[in-house]
């Protein structure tokens, strides 16, 4: 579950860098975790950021 803002609408960060995910982003998600990051972050990753998955 994520965490909620006060205006109660739930907030996801990427695991890379920690921005906020808006829901028009591109998004990457782990088929491990399934935590995301942003699409554009993840071109030279290899491995998840936050569990190590292979990609």
């Amino acid at each position: 579950m994520s965490p909620l803002c006060r205006c109660g609408i739930p907030l996801v960060a990427s695991v890379v860098t920690g921005k906020p995910v808006k829901k028009d982003d591109k998004l990457w998600k782990c088929k491990h975790c399934r935590h995301c990051a942003l699409m554009n972050e993840m071109k030279d990753i290899k491995f998840c950021p936050l569990c190590h998955f292979q990609i």
